[in-house]
C-alpha cells in the first residue's frame, strides 16, 4: 500500500468512526505515523482530503460499472444489472458511500460543484439505460426517475446495518422495485424477465 493509499484508508476509517467534523489532520497524521506537517505534502486542508475521498469513490463507482457492463442492447437486463452492481459496490465500500452521502454538505461550494458534476455523470449512466428502454416502449420515465432510483439505493446503505438481511434478497427486491418504477406496466413480469432475473 502506497503512502497516499494509507492516508486515504485511515481517513475513511476515522471519519466513519468519529465523523468528518471530529477528525483533525493531526489525528490522521498520527494514525499514519507522520508528523502533522508532513500530511500537507498530500493534502492542503481537510476540505481537499474530503473532496479526494468522495471524488475517488464516485470515479471508481462509475468506472467499475462501465467495465462490468457488457451487452447493453437489452435495457431491462441492463437496468437490473445496474441495480445489482450499485448495491454490491456500495456494500463493499460502505464507509466511503456513507461519507459521500453524509459529508458532501461539508465541502466548500467550488468543491461541492465538482463532486455534484461527478454524481451527475454517474446518474447519466442510469438515465441512458432508462432512455433506451423508453425508446423501445419498455420504460416510462420522467426527470425524477433516475434520481428516485439512486436515492432508494443509496438510502439503503444508510439505513441497513451490514449483514442485517440477506443481501441477495435485497438485490432482488430492489431490482423488482426499479422495474416497477420504470415500467410502462406495473408488473415487471410483463417483459418476461421476472423468472430469470429474480430467481
Amino acid at each position: 500500500m502506497s503512502r497516499i493509499e494509507e492516508i486515504r484508508s485511515n481517513a475513511i476509517e476515522l471519519i466513519a468512526l468519529h465523523g468528518f467534523g471530529a477528525v483533525s489532520l493531526r489525528q490522521l497524521a498520527k494514525s499514519c505515523g507522520l508528523q502533522a506537517g508532513s500530511l500537507y505534502a498530500y493534502y492542503r486542508s481537510k476540505d481537499d482530503l474530503l473532496q479526494d475521498l468522495i471524488a475517488s469513490y464516485l470515479e471508481d463507482l462509475q468506472q467499475s460499472w462501465q467495465e462490468s457492463s457488457e451487452n447493453r442492447d437489452d435495457p431491462v437486463r441492463t437496468l437490473v444489472d445496474f441495480i445489482a452492481h450499485h448495491l454490491e459496490f456500495q456494500s463493499t465500500r460502505r464507509a466511503e458511500s456513507l461519507i459521500a452521502s453524509m459529508d458532501l454538505r461539508n465541502l466548500p461550494e467550488h468543491s461541492r460543484r465538482h463532486v455534484i458534476a461527478m454524481k451527475a455523470g454517474y446518474e447519466r449512466e442510469l438515465k441512458d439505460i432508462l432512455a433506451s428502454g423508453e425508446r423501445q416502449g419498455l420504460f416510462s420515465q420522467d426527470i425524477m426517475t433516475s434520481t428516485a432510483l439512486l436515492s432508494m439505493l443509496t438510502g439503503l446503505c444508510l439505513w441497513q446495518e451490514k449483514g442485517e438481511d440477506d443481501f441477495n434478497l435485497l438485490v432482488r427486491s430492489c431490482q423488482r422495485i426499479a422495474l416497477q418504477i420504470a415500467s410502462m406496466s406495473p408488473n415487471p413480469g410483463t417483459y418476461g424477465v421476472q423468472s430469470p432475473v429474480f430467481s
